[in-house]
Parts: C-alpha cells; structure tokens; sequence
C-alpha cells in the first residue's frame, strides 16, 4: 500500500511580501494620489494671493521704460501687464504674490505695490494713483512734433530735484492705421491712473475717443498771465472749465443721403451737471466770485447750470453766447472769471486767451474724471514745423508736469519747479522766440537747472 504523501505546509516568514509581484504597484497609488492633492491645494492658495496676471502676447510688441515700473490694477481684471523693453526672449521673473515689475537694462524685477487716494483736484476718492516706496508710476505720452524733446527736458528736470516719479513712456506711431498704440496707452493710464501727455495725431482712434474711454469728463486750463511777456493783454486770470465727453466732439455723424453728412451735437443732463458743478466748486474753493455759463442754442446746457447755481448762492453766475464771448474775449478779458462750456467752444475760447497773454507755449491743461487723470499743453497742437530746431518753447509741458505733482501730492518738487520756471522767463528774461526772446529750448531748460542746483527739495 502505497504511503499517503500529505500537501507540503508552506511557512509564510514575517519579513516576506504577502502580495503577489503583480499587485505591487497599487501600493502606490494612494499615495500618489494624495501628493497631488498636496500640490494642487498648494497651488490653488498661491492663485488666491496673487496679485499678478499676466497677458503674454505683450512679449513681443509691448515697450516698457528702462528703469521704470509696470503696474497691475487687482481690481482691472482686463487689464494686461506690460512686459518691458521690447524683451523678445527675455527672461522673465515673477512672483504670484507681486503686482509690478520693475524694468531695468531690460529686465524686469520684482517690486511690491501700494495705492493710495486722491482728491487733490477736489473731489473724487476714486481718483487713482500707483505708488510704491513713495514713487508714483505715470504713463509718458511724447506724441508727435515737439513732444518728444519737450517730455526730455520734463525728464531731466525730474532727475535734477529728485522727483519721486518713474514715466512708462509710450510712443504712438501716427503712420499706422490700427489701433493697437493708444489702446495699449488707453490700457496704461487705466493702470497707472495718470499720465502726462503731448500732442498726438493718429490716423485712426481719435483723442475725444480717450476721454470717452476713460471718462476725463472735464478739462481745466488756467490763462494767467507772465509779467514781462510781450501780450495783447497783461493781468489775465481766467480758468476755463469745459466739457470732455459732450459736445460737437461726440463723433457722431452719418450719410443721410449721398452728398449730406450730418453730424450731431450731443449735451447729456449727467454730464452738463458733472462739469456745471465742478466749475462752480472749482470757484468756491479757489476763492472766486463768479461764473459764466456759455449759452447754448437749445438751453439744456444753461438750464442744468442754473440749477447747480442754487447750490452756491455766493457766487455771481451769468451766461453769454460764443460769439460775443470771443468778442469780448479779445476786448475786455479781464471780465472773465471761471468759464463752464462745451467742447468745440472751450477749444476755441482757451486758445483765443492763450494767444491774447502771449502764445501756446506758456499755458498746461489738466483732464480729470472720477478714476483717472492726463495732464498736457493747453493747446492742441503738434508743433511739427519746428520740431528738432531747438526753439520750442517748454514752458507748457514743464508746467504740465508741474500740474501733476500737485495733483500726485508731490507739493515740494512742484513749488520749487514752479519758481524755477518763473524767474527763468519772468526774471532773468531768458525765453524763445515765441514769446519775444531769443534763447534756445535747451537755454531755458539749463538755466532751470541751474536754479534748482541751489534749492533744497524736503520730500
């Protein structure tokens, strides 16, 4: 009989896998899955802290100053962060947790952000400025002409007395059909919140277009007189106050039948009553006494200025037609005080004074709304003719600038600027052809310098 062989005991030793060679690898999984839940919620609490986005397609068209700042709005979401001086292939460092780039010898750099608020023109909280460190980021726009030459005498007397302002200086090409160079200027201001500005034409997108874009529902330009300069009139103080957004600058027009274009003329209640109530807060806190409104042919421009009048009894208040306004203007414009109107008609009046108090190269402008400010010449125009001579007169841009500084807060470096210029051209009687001397652009620029070597700026 044949032995029973019984089944051999296996003995399963403690320190040998229990597992099958294939089943292995699902060890692993669970683990794997909870590193890259680990990762994931990592990433997702840096996405919540960043102030940083970026639009990559600046890259390669986008400029940006060497040395300069480029700012994100947190609350713009539209808004694409310039990239830099034609960077290309440029390395690029960011933070998720940074919202500016600080730009320099191509390359940006890591910066914090701070904003601060605004009412230095007199109202708005909204009014928006980008600071960092004490520094305001301003957008730079040369435009055609003069400007260019004008904005780097602006430069190198902001380096002289250590102004704490760093330019994004953009450069609209006006041979281009597009749109491309003052959207992205359009998009800058919206992020930087103010700018300073030249003349400059465009094929395309008109500059009454901007203003609607960004709202500069008003613009100021205050005719006072040199003492000294050759004028038609001596001791004018007037401050026009016009509308922006209104008026025969609507850009509404059309073909109504072949041969006839008509354009409109648009006046809004809302923006009449914007400007008619800056124009007469602008008198109250600047201690004026009166307040005429240009009369317009369908009366809902007086109509709602004669209804903010009743807010501010103090003051005198009465109206004229555009026609005898030029008229008297020219003859007596002394009477004037501070003058409300309308696009077209404020274009017109401001220009008359400027060349009744001695030429377009002494007075700036300022266009304000609730968000944003642009500060520029007062009068618009490109000064081609004489570009590159060295006879432009920089008063009026140096002036823009100094607009500016006053409004950023920056009251020191804007005073001692201010005093600069006066005794440059008031003084010492160095001034250009415009306005009957016989000195050079750079003349006047260099003896501003020299006076500001002796001065002492307390920030």
């Amino acid at each position: 009989m044949e032995k029973y062989l019984e089944p051999e005991k296996t003995t399963i030793s403690p320190d040998k896998d229990i597992l099958h060679p294939d089943d292995a690898q699902y060890i692993w999984l669970p683990i794997l899955v909870l590193v890259g839940i680990l990762v994931l919620a990592a990433l997702v609490y840096a996405m919540s802290r960043s102030r940083c986005r970026f639009s990559w397609e600046c890259l390669n068209r986008r400029k940006a100053p060497r040395g300069g700042y480029i700012n994100v709005d947190e609350e713009d979401s539209d808004v694409p962060m310039a990239c830099g001086d034609e960077l290309g292939d440029h390395r690029i460092e960011a933070s998720l947790l940074s919202g500016r780039l600080h730009i320099q010898d191509g390359y940006p750099l890591l910066v914090t952000k701070e904003k601060s608020e605004d009412v230095a023109h007199t109202k708005s909280a909204l009014q928006k400025k980008v600071t960092y460190g004490g520094r305001h980021a301003v957008t730079m726009l040369p435009g055609g002409g003069i400007g260019p030459e004008l904005m780097g005498y602006v430069r190198e007397i902001f380096r002289y007395c250590g102004a704490p302002i760093d330019f994004e200086v953009i450069d609209i090409d006006p041979s281009t059909e597009g749109n491309d160079d003052l959207d992205y200027a359009i998009t800058s201001i919206k992020r930087n919140g103010v700018a300073l500005k030249g003349n400059i034409e465009t094929k395309s997108q008109t500059l009454s277009e901007v203003s609607r874009n960004l709202d500069l529902y008003v613009n100021v330009v205050h005719c006072k007189s040199y003492p000294g300069i050759p004028a038609r009139h001596h001791d004018i103080d007037v401050v026009l106050i016009r509308q922006n957004t209104d008026g025969e600058y609507a850009m509404l027009e059309h073909e109504s039948v072949p041969g006839i274009v008509e354009s409109m003329k648009v006046v809004t209640v809302d923006n009449a009553e914007r400007v008619a109530r800056y124009a007469f807060e602008y008198a109250r806190q600047n201690n004026r006494k009166k307040a005429n409104i240009m009369k317009l042919s369908d009366g809902l421009f007086l109509e709602v200025a004669n209804r903010v009048h009743k807010d501010y009894p103090e003051l005198e208040h009465n109206n004229m037609i555009i026609d005898n306004t030029c008229m008297q203007s020219v003859s007596n414009p002394h009477q004037f005080d501070v003058m409300n109107m309308t696009n077209l008609y404020g274009t017109i009046v401001s220009n008359v004074l400027c060349g009744l108090m001695g030429g377009a190269g002494l007075i700036s402008g300022r266009n304000y709304g609730d968000h944003y400010a642009i500060f520029e010449p007062g009068t618009r125009n490109t000064g081609t003719a004489i570009a590159g001579k060295n006879i432009a007169n920089p008063v009026a841009m140096i002036s823009a600038s100094i607009d500016m500084l006053n409004h950023l807060g920056h009251k020191e470096h804007a005073n001692v600027i201010q005093e600069a210029v006066y005794q440059t051209i008031v003084n010492d009687a160095i001034r250009t052809p415009d306005i009957g001397g016989n000195h050079s652009s750079t003349d006047v620029v260099e003896n501003i310098l020299k006076i500001l070597s002796a001065k002492r700026v307390n920030w």
